[in-house]
């Protein structure tokens, strides 16, 4: 296999994990948070409100997580250490959102406000410094192209992998007698476990072409 064709699939692969994770906190979290875990109308309207501000967050804090990425300049790259450090976080993150363990609805929504908020930074991370990525590994823009389009299969596969699975999660580990708070608590895990090893992939599979790269004008915060 040569090093674009690898480049190509490992790139790509990086995306189905990834994409699983992301789409069981940004569709099912609230569902996970009413139907299962039950919180009040009045602990949803808080959580509501909460997350509609986190997500103008979001579209604040992107600009800078760029400018700060683009600025990084290690052995390693630019972008494999974002892509790293933004896995990680975002994984232990997720496994948080989905906890199973005993506290009060007011102590759950302060655990949900910081996780959710930190995991919209750890995210950035990773998504920006992942595509980012891209135009590192090839000058050629049909390759670019190629490699692109591979990434957002991948990138659905995980992603309606997810959708299929979501509400089966209880009935495969009802046979078990885990209940089904329990049971996505688990699968939380197991997703990002499988996040971490298809990044991984991405990480230690994808050969980097700098050359392009070096002389390009910095981004400044402002």
């Amino acid at each position: 296999m040569n090093q674009t064709t690898k480049n190509k699939i490992c790139f790509g692969l990086g995306t189905v994990g990834r994409d699983a994770l992301y789409s069981l906190v940004s569709m099912y979290l609230l569902v996970h948070l009413t139907d299962v875990v039950k919180f009040s109308d009045g602990g949803l309207a808080v959580i509501g409100v909460m997350l509609t501000l986190f997500g103008v967050f979001d579209a604040i804090i992107d600009p800078f997580v760029g400018a700060i990425v683009d600025n990084t300049k290690t052995k390693w790259g630019k972008f494999k250490p974002w892509i790293l450090i933004g896995m990680i976080g975002t994984g232990i993150l997720t496994i948080l959102m989905f906890h199973n363990f005993d506290m009060s609805e007011t102590s759950h929504i302060i655990l949900l406000a910081v996780t959710y908020l930190l995991f919209s930074i750890f995210f950035s991370l990773n998504d920006i410094s992942y595509w980012s990525l891209m135009p590192a590994i090839s000058k050629d823009q049909s390759v670019r192209e190629s490699v692109g389009a591979f990434a957002r299969i991948c990138a659905n596969v995980g992603m309606f992998a997810m959708v299929l699975s979501y509400t089966q999660i209880p009935t495969w580990f009802a046979p078990l007698g885990i209940n089904a708070r329990d049971a996505y608590f688990i699968s939380a895990i197991v997703i990002t476990i499988i996040m971490w090893i298809f990044q991984s992939v991405t990480l230690f599979g994808v050969k980097e072409d700098r050359s392009h790269l070096e002389a390009t004008e910095k981004t400044t915060i402002k």
